[in-house]
């Protein structure tokens, strides 16, 4: 098991396309299956067209952002309203899922939404990221997590108060791709009982050269970057860098 799926954590996973307009309009026309077979289903809350571009879909926790240049699947936590007449309305909390088996499912969608680009020509990707965002209480924290901060804090003796950092590092570098990870971390002690710890890994596949869209090669690079991706954050949690 993921020490991911031992908090409170949501995925991401998406891929970048170079900037095609000639596909714009077979983009739009092509997701429309899916956005019915989503209404179809009843999951569909709400689609709002970005632009002339392409659309933002929210439907059942998930949100797709869905261009010519960029398909993002994110999942948020989303609490119901729930209107009472005469009364104020009452609110409906979602059910907690583990980290995994949402991103089983968003791997489920970014399939459903690539398979409509499959008959579209002159398609090319240059990134797939794939995502993990966690808010932790305090004893919660995993030891890769205590550790950065311990090392963060070291000139200060470990007093850090508040922390908002950002930084990127090259994890591999190969022959036509290399992977980067962005690392957001965020706390502050006066309002940490609130808010927690809030940890981003942005775990990233970039090409040096842009690569043609081909629906099962494509799709099987995902997943391959999603379980790079997934075997990293494992060893950031874990505490397998190198903090000496």
């Amino acid at each position: 098991m993921l020490w991911l799926d031992s908090v409170l954590a949501v995925p991401t996973i998406a891929i970048r396309f170079e900037t095609n307009y000639n596909a714009t309009i077979d983009i739009q026309k092509n997701i429309i299956p899916f956005i019915n077979k989503l209404h179809g289903e009843k999951k569909l809350q709400r689609i709002d067209q970005k632009e002339i571009w392409g659309y933002v879909i929210v439907a059942n926790g998930f949100t797709f952002h869905i261009r010519s240049n960029n398909v993002i699947v994110k999942y948020t936590y989303a609490i119901d309203e729930i209107p009472n007449a005469g009364s104020l309305p009452s609110f409906k909390m979602p059910e907690l899922r583990n980290y995994s088996e949402i991103m089983e499912e968003s791997c489920d969608y970014l399939k459903e939404i690539l398979t409509t680009f499959s008959k579209i020509d002159g398609l090319k990707y240059n990134r797939i990221g794939v995502v993990s965002e966690a808010n932790f209480e305090n004893d919660s924290l995993p030891p890769g997590v205590n550790n950065l901060l311990k090392y963060l804090g070291k000139p200060w003796n470990n007093n850090l108060l508040s922390l908002n950092s950002k930084s990127l590092s090259m994890l591999e570098d190969h022959e036509k791709y290399y992977d980067q990870c962005h690392h957001f971390i965020e706390f502050n002690e006066e309002t940490i009982l609130k808010t927690g710890y809030r940890i981003v890994l942005d775990w990233q596949r970039l090409y040096k050269e842009p690569k043609n869209f081909n629906f099962d090669n494509t799709f099987k690079e995902i997943i391959n970057c999603k379980n790079n991706a997934l075997v990293y954050f494992e060893n950031f949690g874990a505490g397998d860098l190198n903090y000496d």
